[in-house]
């Protein structure tokens, strides 16, 4: 009796530990070639966006995703792309977003693209949303002194915004006072 639970054991449960085991280290090895598909891309891309090379440095940032379309720098990257080729904000803001619902749960990295984001949004003169992102940026991790920085100068340049409003006010009122 003792005998045959011993051979169920080595003939069905065995085996199938084995093939599960197997299994994992090829999935490991199929990620790792992946990985190293990507960042050959990766940085090739880079390579060709410092160089100012537009249209490869995209065809080779787009073949990154399409590598591993779970790449959050992959994703990132192409998204940098298109902001520095095309300037094309909408597109480069979806793909920032789209590498911060890869990498969710590390704060560091939503911190630094939301701050990309908002330097965006400052450039486009949308304060506004900016100021927003970067406090998200902030309170997401606030050793990001870039956010700090940007956030400072905001809140001085709103006000020196709504001085300039009063001033413009009072001297309206000054001028047509009279009338």
């Amino acid at each position: 009796m003792v005998k045959r639970k011993l051979s169920l054991i080595f003939l069905v449960i065995l085996p199938l530990l084995f093939f599960y085991s197997c299994k994992s280290t090829l999935l490991e090895t199929k990620n790792n070639d992946a990985d190293v598909v990507v960042n050959e891309h990766l940085v090739k891309g880079k390579e060709l966006l410092k160089d100012k090379d537009c249209q490869g440095a995209i065809k080779e940032l787009e073949r990154a995703v399409e590598s591993d379309f779970q790449n959050p720098n992959a994703v990132y990257w192409l998204g940098a792309a298109h902001y520095r080729c095309d300037t094309d904000y909408q597109i480069m803001r979806d793909y920032w977003h789209t590498s911060i619902e890869l990498r969710p749960d590390d704060p560091a990295w939503v911190s630094r693209v939301r701050t990309a984001i908002g330097y965006t949004y400052e450039i486009q003169g949308d304060g506004e949303k900016a100021l927003e992102e970067y406090k998200i940026a902030e309170g997401l991790y606030p050793d990001n002194s870039t956010a700090k920085k940007r956030i400072k100068i905001l809140n001085k340049v709103k006000d020196t915004n709504k001085s300039r409003e009063k001033g413009k006010r009072r001297i309206e009122k000054l001028i047509f006072s009279g009338l």
